[in-house]
């Protein structure tokens, strides 16, 4: 259904297009498996997303601030021009880092300087 990869200790989550259809526990199960490991940083690729409705952005976010409470981090990658103006409409841009794809977020965590039990953040 997803395709997971992990590159530089980075976490890498590319949802496919079928993600707001009756995915719920599929990705519940995929946040309890994030959580439980030592790597907790996320990229959330979404470059296979067409759309997005109320509950996946819930379920998004609900996924961020577990990650942030469990000293993780989560950034959304990869969108196309209509998620993003979603994602700007809704403000969530001031909430994740968004990046234009995989690679440019995987630089973003090669600059911090990663210590997985208290991990640095930049302010926005």
């Amino acid at each position: 259904m997803w395709k997971i990869e992990e590159v530089c200790n980075v976490k890498i989550i590319y949802l496919d297009k079928e993600f707001y259809l009756d995915s719920n526990e599929v990705f519940e199960a995929l946040i309890k498996e994030t959580l439980e490991e030592k790597n907790k940083i996320v990229i959330l690729s979404l470059k296979n997303i067409e759309f997005i409705n109320s509950t996946m952005l819930g379920e998004i976010l609900r996924f961020y601030k577990e990650l942030i409470h469990s000293k993780g981090e989560l950034v959304i990658s990869s969108l196309s021009e209509d998620i993003r103006n979603l994602l700007e409409v809704t403000r969530i841009n001031k909430i994740i880092k968004i990046f234009e794809s995989e690679v440019e977020a995987i630089e973003y965590f090669k600059s911090l300087d990663i210590d997985y039990n208290n991990i640095k953040r930049d302010k926005k």
